[in-house]
């Protein structure tokens, strides 16, 4: 069991007591008013006043009587019970304190002060306050300590914080109040200074800081945005909210200058009403929200995320989030590019699978052509000569095996022309030309004077082209001429095969793109793929002119196939 007070301790209870219960009574003072003015609750009050002074501390009672004023007299005389009371008080109550005359000199210290500090009484009774060992260190903190003393015999209260010397390595923060005590005539007859150990708050306190720095500093370099909001309502209805912080991110991502302190409705005319209906539930219900959504008063597109901070009655919501506008774009821009690309090879891809057919059915062409000399020709030729060699016609068979060589020779010369390997243009259109003045009895004029194609693969697709070109005219132009024109344009080689025939319909882009046969269709396939490009401008009744252009001297890429 804890043993009982001292009878000094007890007896200055009853006087604290005493002293809050008149104030009580002299300003008439309901329990509930009682309360309030001393910071305490109502049952502490009727203990009070009931006389219960045991569940009292000293220290309780003199911070009552410090909340409300009442200033405390120990009514100090010279007797020596007096001064046994007054040990007994100093001894007994926590803080460290100490007893002074008005002019400052130490009189006598509680026992806290020696327990804390390397001094005994002798150190400090007889000197002034502000030389004692706890302050000698610091020239400055003895004259703030002076000053105090000073105010307090003047009546005033004093008080200070200081760091004062516990050892010679020791030291401690406390706080100290300086407070006069008056004799019955309401003279200072002596000071009370009183101090606390707030090591424990400074340390409390410096953690703070230290946190506080690194939230501050973490607040100011993080890149995303970040900002602390209040949420404003009307009748019961959320209808803005209030930046409350907002780190130097937040202006780049949102560019909102020196928002703090400013509502989003007075900063963002025509905000949307998603953002103010979104915060507010977060606030309302403590349920973080995550989320991506554009502004069109903005003109940005964010990634956000929301959480309430504080206590929920606040209405505060934190925001981190970043401008995503660009990403955005770039994302969609990759999207369409990705989608233009799957065209773009899809139409490749399906024109090689129709050139391959298309060159299948060459291929199948040229095989006919080479049987039907074969068959129709060379072989009816060679049987003839075997007919003559039985009839022993020497002459007749000699000039049957001419015609066989002649028909071979025209064969070979068909399968690969020897003008392929020329680069002038001119020397290829001629032997064009000759071959269908001899094959359809078709008149062709070649204008190409110093135009050269130096690429063989051009000037195979071109004999191949006009060739096909010419063969359409003596087919079905119902003409016996025909012009065939070569210039050198930026780069390119142009070649224009016109008569002056009956004439047709051109065909649409489209026709000639999904078209089938050995005609315009394949024509325009080999071209595009080559990165050329062929133009038919043709009216029934006033001829056609065909248009071809080829990359050709300065080297080629195959590039996008042009419309017609």
């Amino acid at each position: 069991m804890p043993s009982p007070d001292p009878p000094a301790n007890v007896r200055l209870r009853h006087r604290l007591a005493d002293a809050l219960a008149q104030y009580v009574a002299d300003e008439d003072l309901t329990q509930t008013e009682a309360a309030a003015r001393l910071g305490v609750t109502q049952p502490r009050v009727s203990d009070l006043v009931r006389g219960k002074v045991e569940r009292f501390s000293i220290d309780a009672l003199v911070a009552m009587l410090e909340r409300v004023e009442r200033p405390v007299s120990l009514g100090l005389g010279p007797d020596a019970g007096e001064g046994a009371l007054l040990s007994g008080v100093l001894d007994a109550v926590s803080p460290f304190v100490a007893l002074l005359d008005p002019d400052g000199t130490i009189l006598e210290v509680n026992r806290s002060v020696f327990e804390a500090s390397d001094v005994t009484p002798e150190d400090v009774n007889g000197r002034p306050f502000w030389e004692g060992y706890w302050y000698g260190h610091d020239p400055d903190l003895q004259a703030v300590v002076r000053d105090a003393c000073e105010r307090a015999a003047r009546g005033e209260s004093a008080a200070y914080s200081a760091v004062v010397r516990t050892s010679e390595t020791g030291r401690l923060p406390i706080d100290v109040t300086v407070q006069p005590v008056w004799d019955g005539a309401g003279r200072v007859t002596r000071l009370v200074a009183s101090a606390v150990d707030v090591s424990r708050r400074a340390a409390t306190e410096a953690a703070w800081h230290e946190t506080e720095t690194q939230y501050r500093t973490l607040f100011e370099s993080i890149d995303q945005g970040f900002c602390v909001l209040e949420m404003i309502y009307r009748s019961g209805r959320a209808v803005d909210y209030r930046f409350l912080e907002a780190n130097p991110a937040f202006q780049r991502h949102t560019g909102l200058v020196d928002p703090v302190g400013h509502t989003a409705c007075e900063l963002i005319p025509g905000l949307e009403r998603y953002w103010v209906e979104t915060y507010a539930r977060v606030a309302e219900t403590g349920e973080p929200a995550r989320f991506q959504q554009g502004s069109a008063a903005l003109g940005r597109e964010f990634s956000v995320e929301a959480f309430r901070v504080g206590p929920a009655e606040a209405r505060r919501v934190a925001l981190l989030f970043t401008d995503v506008t660009e990403q955005r774009r770039a994302e969609a821009a990759l999207r369409d590019a990705n989608e233009t690309l799957e065209e773009q090879v899809e139409a490749r891809t399906y024109e090689v699978r129709h050139l391959a057919r298309a060159l299948t059915i060459a291929e199948q062409e040229v095989r006919r052509r080479i049987a039907y000399v074969l068959h129709d020709d060379l072989q009816q030729v060679l049987h003839g000569a075997q007919i003559e060699a039985h009839v022993a016609d020497a002459e007749r068979v000699g000039a049957v095996l001419d015609r066989a060589l002649r028909l071979t020779r025209s064969l070979s010369h068909e399968l690969s022309p020897p003008v392929l390997r020329e680069e002038e243009v001119a020397v290829l259109l001629d032997a064009l030309a000759e071959q269908h003045r001899q094959r359809h009895g078709l008149d062709v004029a070649v204008e190409a004077a110093g135009v050269a194609v130096p690429e063989e693969h051009l000037r195979i697709l071109l004999y191949q082209i006009v060739g096909e070109l010419l063969s359409n005219v003596a087919r079905h132009a119902e003409t016996g001429r025909a012009t065939v024109r070569a210039e050198r344009v930026d780069g390119r080689v142009r070649f224009e095969v016109v008569d002056q025939g009956v004439g047709f319909e051109p065909p649409a882009p489209a026709a000639l793109r999904g078209g089938s046969g050995l005609g315009l269709p394949t024509v325009w396939e080999r071209v595009t793929l080559v990165g050329g490009q062929l133009d038919v401008d043709s009216t029934p009744g006033r001829g056609t002119r065909v248009t071809l252009e080829l990359p050709s001297g300065g080297g080629w890429a195959e590039r996008e196939r042009p419309g017609l």
